[in-house]
């Protein structure tokens, strides 16, 4: 089914069951909006979003692979969304997914409508800090 259609629109509107392959796939976050009952999940890229056209595929199945699903996990544990969607965050780097799916570190707040920026940095810097610690302990 991910393969069936090159669009990405007509991909991302297929809905299959939840549970109904085999097919493990990972999501970093989930996040349920209440203000307009939306479940988004999220891919979390920390690089600097440079890959190649064997990676880039297998990203963007694996994104259509998690939204077709989507709207029936939901149901399953116990939400009822209005809509679902999947999204990729390039933090650190270039995107390189079509815009309509992607975020940048620069959209973040927006989209969130919460600054979640300055909190990713604060946890960031605490674990650059310890890391340097932990060297310079070491000499």
């Amino acid at each position: 089914m991910v393969r069936q259609h090159s669009a990405l629109e007509k991909r991302f509107a297929i809905q299959l069951d939840y549970g109904s392959t085999d097919t493990t796939v990972p999501v970093d976050m989930f996040v349920y909006d209440k203000e307009d009952n939306s479940l988004t999940a999220y891919d979390i890229k920390r690089g600097n979003g440079q890959y190649d056209a064997t990676k880039k595929r297998a990203i963007l199945d694996e994104l259509a692979r998690v939204n077709m699903h989507l709207a029936d996990y939901a149901r399953q544990n116990g939400f009822e969304p209005e809509t679902v969607a999947t999204k990729i965050i390039f933090f650190y780097g270039v995107i390189s997914a079509p815009i309509e799916i992607s975020l940048s570190r620069e959209t973040m707040d927006a989209h969130f409508r919460f600054p979640v920026v300055d909190a990713v940095e604060a946890v960031n810097e605490y674990f650059r800090f310890r890391l340097h610690q932990l060297i310079e302990s070491e000499d």
